[in-house]
């Protein structure tokens, strides 16, 4: 019984570095997403900006073609950061299903080793129990 808790023990000791080490990774896939997310919003804010100036009071045909490819150029960023984002919102789920498994693995296993230790010690108050009733008995004979 002693060798099974001890072994539960290491596993126990195992899975809970595991549910820490995706509990960082958790952290580090929100913080990237978050920092994706700010892009996004810096990128819109710009567009915005940009199209609430106009192109001016003097406009040229270049000018307005430089204008368009700006305004291009910046909704293609655009574009890929909405990708951007939307991968690191699946990260940070796969991310949470992993730790999620973790945290049920580490819990599982500190509550069988909780019975194992609650076992111990009702064999080793048992034994106790023995050990005194062996006692009593022997001095009950003696008298």
């Amino acid at each position: 019984m002693r060798a099974r808790v001890a072994r539960l023990e290491a596993l126990w000791r195992l899975a809970r570095d595991r549910e820490r080490r995706a509990a960082r990774a958790l952290a580090a896939a929100r913080r990237a997403a978050e920092q994706a997310r700010g892009r996004l919003a810096e990128l819109e804010g710009y567009l915005e900006e940009y199209r609430a100036e106009g192109p001016g009071a003097t406009v040229t045909a270049g000018l307005l073609a430089g204008r368009s490819r700006f305004l291009a150029s910046l909704q293609q960023a655009l574009t890929l950061q909405a990708r951007e984002v939307a991968s690191r919102e699946a990260e940070v789920q796969a991310r949470r299903r992993d730790w999620e498994t973790a945290r049920r693995d580490a819990r599982r296993l500190e509550k069988a080793l909780e019975r194992g230790r609650s076992a111990l010690a009702r064999e080793a108050a048992r034994r106790e129990r023995r050990l005194e009733d062996e006692v009593a008995a022997r001095w009950h004979g003696r008298r």
